[in-house]
């Protein structure tokens, strides 16, 4: 019998081994199943996944069909704000309440779940339960029931002659022949029937600084009444715009301080060591700096005030020339007030030095201090120097005063109240 060749037993054997070997998993056809049957599994998976059993309905009829409803549900309004009390007065500028149609364009709050029952208390209920404000004074008086304040107000011209003596430096104040006084005459004119409470704002220290001076002139209300110092220059020029703009002026007078000369006020100041002729000389030389204003005011002087001896003829000779006097109130032991209720001397207190401390939050708390002290008392003075910061609060301090209820009058509007009480 003749055998193959070795090659081809050895090919034939390799075939048979091979197709032994080869697994039935490996084939085409068992992977295709494979693949089929991965797929239906992961199918499975994803409905278990995503399936959710339902839930029992709600307020539905156990005998009624189930209606579905493509439009959002409606939730259940929430309850009204509490009413707030008719007694409590605000401060600011009243408002008018909203109407029923401006309600319904209000957007409520979302009720709670629709299982929970939610009872909406009626408006006096909410009302009762609600915190009550605490009242205020009723001193917001509405405009339209007081007189109203002048738009255009044109300033007396100054100087008045008749209003006018030479003196040894110049032009002096004197009240006229016919009784005219120069701090009525050179007032800024303001109606004394508003029965509201008024506040007054002492800027001083001006005449200094053309920047600040000119700042002031401008910006501030004209109600505001304005301090020059008798050492600048062009005073009469100051003067001229200051009550072209609706100002009206004062002139500040250096009084002695208990650390003098440590510090020292200026030339000419009223010292206490000095006899009354001096101090009166020195006076006169101040008060003939310029002309057109209504008063004077103190320049430190917390020793001077507090003594009687030493003030009493400086307040006279202010008298006699029909000017008013603004005390600063420098030092608490001032008899300024006393005296000057004795002579008869148009006068006022200072209540707040407003920019001791020249920050917004420290001018704004003065000038609160002093909305509350004219509430109390009726009126308040302010004093502040011309600082930009003090020039900026006090201008949008200014625009809200009407909306609570508050005046800013001049300086002379404190002394004529005063006379009427």
């Amino acid at each position: 019998m003749a055998r193959s060749p070795r090659s081809l037993r050895a090919g034939r054997r390799l075939t048979a081994v091979d197709e032994t070997d080869t697994p039935i998993w490996r084939t085409a056809p068992a992977l295709v199943a494979y693949g089929l049957v991965g797929l239906l599994v992961a199918g499975v998976v994803l409905l278990q996944v995503t399936y959710v059993a339902p839930g029992p309905v709600a307020d539905q009829a156990e005998d009624g069909p189930t209606v579905v409803s493509l439009s959002p549900p409606t939730t259940e309004p929430a309850a009204p704000p509490p009413v707030e009390s008719d007694d409590a007065v605000s401060e600011a500028a009243p408002t008018d309440a909203p109407s029923s149609d401006d309600q319904a364009d209000v957007a409520l709050p979302a009720a709670p779940p629709a299982r929970q029952q939610v009872v909406a208390p009626t408006p006096q209920q909410a009302a009762a339960a609600a915190p009550q404000p605490t009242a205020l004074p009723r001193t917001a008086v509405p405009s339209a029931a007081l007189p109203a304040l002048p738009r255009k107000l044109v300033l007396a011209p100054a100087p008045e002659p008749a209003l006018l003596v030479a003196g040894r430096f110049g032009p002096l104040p004197v009240i006229a022949d016919d009784g005219r006084e120069a701090w009525r005459v050179y007032a800024r004119p303001f109606p004394q029937e508003r029965d509201r409470p008024r506040i007054a704002i002492l800027m001083q220290d001006l005449g200094l600084s053309q920047e600040q001076t000119n700042a002031a002139i401008q910006q501030l209300p004209g109600s505001v009444s304005l301090g020059f110092t008798p050492y600048a220059r062009r005073l009469d020029q100051w003067i001229a715009l200051s009550r072209a703009a609706g100002h009206e002026v004062l002139l500040q007078v250096p009084m002695e301080p208990f650390d003098f000369p440590t510090s020292d006020p200026g030339p000419h100041t009223l010292l206490t060591s000095a006899g009354a002729d001096e101090n009166l000389e020195r006076l006169e030389f101040l008060l003939s700096r310029f002309s057109g204003y209504v008063g004077v005011y103190n320049r430190m002087g917390d020793r001077f005030t507090s003594s009687t001896e030493s003030l009493r003829p400086v307040l006279q000779s202010l008298r006699e020339r029909g000017l008013l006097f603004i005390d600063a109130r420098t030092s608490g032991t001032s008899v300024a007030g006393r005296i000057a209720d004795d002579l008869g001397l148009p006068h006022a207190l200072n209540n707040r030095e407003i920019d001791q401390v020249a920050s917004r939050v420290a001018i704004d708390a003065k000038l609160i201090d002093l909305e509350n002290i004219a509430r109390q008392e009726g009126q308040a003075i302010g004093i502040g120097r011309p600082y930009p910061v003090t020039l900026e609060r006090l201008a949008q301090w200014a625009a809200g005063l009407e909306a609570k209820g508050i005046d800013l009058a001049p300086i002379s509007a404190m002394i004529a109240r005063d006379e009427q009480r």
